[in-house]
């Protein structure tokens, strides 16, 4: 089970290291020439990115230490430490338990502590840096791994998700998988990273179902574009409709229709909205989280690529990332005039951010260099 386990994982962990594509001739030469004179091929860049990466990572772990244990719980960690103490009891319903059954857990091997609450958190948070350095390696290229792992690493929205005793790094690290193997599967049309997406997409609208909200527009932009940047319509193909999308449509009916037979459709909403200016604060408030700069950075980014997608998948990366972000605020703001939500609810769109930000300081770069 193990073995067969690691043999499906694997592909998606060697993305990490193999380029995306195969390197121009001149580079091909570049490198044959840096050859050592015994044969053996130098992998000094190889090593100087991995360092770098390994930096980035030390210092996101640094960050997110601090503060573990400074401070008492807050109102809503309270919350997550009350809803996974009830796990278990006859009477506990919830429809996003996947963070507290784990927490429940965790607690038999730990006091209820701020440090140990948070720990969790933490390590998702500094997972998340890594795995936005292999989406955006994969996507763009090494230059653009190393922006978009840096900003994450440095981003007070992240930062502070980190060292909260919440899910929202949990939702971060499973939508930059889900972005990848999304990516892979339309690209090598392999039933492995369809099965895993599958597997995925449950555990996290289970741990808390606005992860699928960007979704929307990722799926429409990964099949309104094509890797060459031709737009047009590109249905999924059989495999992915076998694999993926015919389940997962089934699932969701399913999920509907057993909170419907149950009685438990209210639980999808709160009992009481905060009415028109919490909803109209909603953006500006998720704009102050990841700063102005990085909003308008970001918003530029995928906009130049959109521009000059020359590059293979650049432009269909941008419109996954510009249509991703705005259904998950679209539908944000229109839940808002039913149930609370909050600016952290858009969590699951914050690697397309980041990740357009890196791709853009990369192809500028590379177009500075001619």
């Amino acid at each position: 089970m193990n073995g067969a386990l690691a043999r499906w994982l694997r592909p998606l962990a060697l993305s990490a290291t193999l380029p995306a594509e195969a390197p121009p001739p001149d580079a091909r030469a570049a490198t044959r020439s840096a050859r050592s004179p015994r044969g053996g091929a130098r992998t000094g860049w190889r090593v100087s990115s991995l360092h770098l990466l390994l930096g980035i990572l030390l210092l996101a772990a640094g960050l997110r230490l601090v503060g573990l244990a400074t401070f008492p719980f807050e109102q809503d960690e309270l919350y997550t430490l009350r809803d996974a103490l009830r796990v278990g009891e006859g009477n506990y319903f919830s429809v996003r338990p996947v963070y507290y059954v784990m927490q429940h857990l965790l607690l038999t091997f730990h006091p209820p502590t701020p440090f140990f609450m948070r720990l969790p958190p933490f390590v998702f948070g500094v997972a998340g840096v890594g795995l936005t350095w292999v989406l955006a390696r994969r996507v763009f290229g090494t230059t653009a791994a190393h922006v978009a792992a840096l900003m994450v690493a440095l981003s007070p929205w992240h930062l502070g998700a980190s060292q909260f005793a919440r899910y929202y790094t949990l939702i971060y690290l499973l939508a930059a998988v889900l972005y990848l193997l999304l990516l892979r599967g339309v690209d090598e049309d392999r039933p492995r990273y369809f099965l895993l997406a599958l597997l995925l997409f449950p555990l996290g609208a289970l741990t808390h179902p606005t992860l699928l909200f960007p979704f929307a527009g990722v799926v429409l932009g990964l099949h309104l574009v094509s890797r060459e940047g031709r737009p047009g319509l590109f249905w999924p193909s059989r495999r992915g409709w076998i694999y993926l999308w015919g389940p997962l449509l089934a699932a969701a009916l399913l999920g509907f229709l057993a909170l419907l037979l149950a009685g438990r459709t209210e639980a999808v909403w709160n009992k009481d909205g905060r009415g028109l200016a919490a909803s109209l604060r909603l953006v500006p408030a998720m704009v102050q989280w990841m700063s102005p700069e990085i909003a308008a950075a970001a918003f530029a980014g995928m906009l130049f690529l959109l521009w000059r997608g020359r590059q293979s998948g650049d432009r269909r990366w941008a419109a996954i990332a510009l249509l991703g972000c705005i259904s998950s605020v679209g539908i944000l703001l229109v839940l808002s005039f039913r149930t609370d939500v909050y600016a952290d609810y858009a969590m699951s769109a914050l690697p397309l951010v980041y990740v357009s930000i890196g791709g853009f300081v990369q192809r500028v770069r590379e177009a500075m260099a001619f």
